[in-house]
């Protein structure tokens, strides 16, 4: 006999209750994304620069070419890579999370951060233009997000050298939770809510941290200040 309880079918592993076959079905063919809100770059610049730059991307492709560069998931997965494979880098010369790695290192983040932040944006913005939205791409775009996340927080706290401490697990999930967060209060609220400091407030600050590191000292988290340490967790 099929064992049921109020997680669904036991035999086939415990489901979520809010997600019904029904709802599923809605966020796989019927979701469309909105947003609410802008915070202050984003308002003051980033919006326009993004504006300004998604106008040079072609319309159409060309239907003979193997590889479409300016289509809104090929632009993702870039991103993706844009974050990726700086901070492969970067941990390859810091393995323990609290060395130091050449300047080009640092600068080579900070970089790859701007131009993930860019096709990020740059992504969806090329999707209406052509047409192309759909719901499988907004999955693929929030699932790089979401290991950009993690990928930049892991960053961060090589930056701040953290090592394997308390404080850079505490960095990591708190990470975590504010991109879950937010996405299930999209869920519920039907769209993603966008607040005054938000993502682009602080992958810049990612950045500044990243150059802060090349043109600085990078040992500047193992000082201290006035007899206080900056090192968070010291």
């Amino acid at each position: 006999p099929v064992k049921r309880g109020p997680g669904g079918d036991w035999s086939r592993g415990p489901t979520m209750p809010f997600l019904t076959q029904e709802k599923l079905a809605v966020m796989a063919f019927d979701h469309k994304y909105a947003s609410s809100g802008c915070s202050v770059l984003d308002g003051l610049i980033m919006q326009k620069f993004w504006n300004y730059i998604v106008a040079f991307l072609p319309l159409k492709h060309d239907p003979g070419a193997t590889f479409h560069w300016s289509a809104p998931n090929t632009m993702t997965l870039g991103g993706l890579m844009c974050t990726f494979i700086p901070t492969m880098v970067l941990v390859y010369y810091c393995p323990d999370l609290e060395s130091t790695a050449p300047t080009w290192v640092y600068v080579l983040n900070a970089a790859g951060i701007f131009i993930y932040q860019t096709l990020d944006a740059l992504d969806g913005k090329q999707a209406r233009r052509t047409g192309s939205s759909s719901s499988f791409g907004e999955l693929f775009d929030h699932g790089c997000d979401a290991l950009s996340c993690i990928l930049g927080t892991l960053g961060s706290a090589v930056c701040l050298q953290l090592g394997y401490s308390w404080s850079s697990f505490i960095l990591m999930m708190c990470a975590c939770v504010a991109f879950c967060g937010a996405h299930i209060q999209s869920y519920y609220k039907g769209s993603l809510t966008f607040g005054l400091f938000d993502v682009t407030e602080i992958q810049f600050l990612g950045i500044f941290l990243y150059m802060m590191c090349a043109v600085g000292d990078a040992n500047f988290w193992n000082t201290e200040l006035y007899g206080v340490p900056l090192k968070l967790g010291a």
